[in-house]
C-alpha cells in the first residue's frame, strides 16, 4: 500500500504545467497532469492500455474519437485502447489538471494519429 497527500501530487510549475507520476507499476501507471492556457496534446492513441482520466480542477477539451467533451472539475472519461484521443485546454483562469491512469502499464503502445 502505498499514499500520496495531495501537496505531493498536484503543485504547478511556474509555467503552468507538469507531468507527476503517482504510480507506476507493472500493471498500472497513474499520475496527475497539468496544463497551460491554450495548451494541448495532439492525438493518439494507446493500442493495449485503457486510459482513464479524472478532472481535478480547470476546464478543458477532450476528443474521443472524434467525439468533443467539454469537461470540467469532477468529470471522469473512460478511453477504451485504440481510441483516439486529444486534449486542449482554453483559457481558463483555473488550472486544468487531470488525473490519469492507464492500464495495463504498456509504456510503449502509444501512436500517434497524425
Amino acid at each position: 500500500m502505498n499514499y500520496w497527500k495531495n501537496s505531493e501530487i498536484v503543485g504547478l510549475t511556474s509555467d503552468g504545467r507538469y507531468r507527476r507520476i503517482v504510480v507506476q507499476e507493472e500493471r498500472l501507471r497513474s499520475g496527475t497532469l497539468s496544463f497551460a492556457q491554450n495548451d494541448f496534446v495532439e492525438e493518439h492513441a494507446h493500442l493495449k492500455s485503457d486510459e482513464v482520466f479524472y478532472v481535478i480542477s480547470g476546464t478543458g477539451r477532450i476528443t474521443v474519437e472524434g467525439e468533443i467533451f467539454d469537461v470540467g472539475s469532477g468529470d471522469l472519461l473512460f478511453i477504451a485502447a485504440g481510441e483516439r484521443h486529444a486534449i486542449r485546454v482554453g483559457e481558463s483562469n483555473e488550472p486544468f489538471v487531470l488525473f490519469a491512469c492507464v492500464a495495463p502499464n504498456s509504456k510503449d503502445d502509444t501512436v500517434s494519429s497524425t
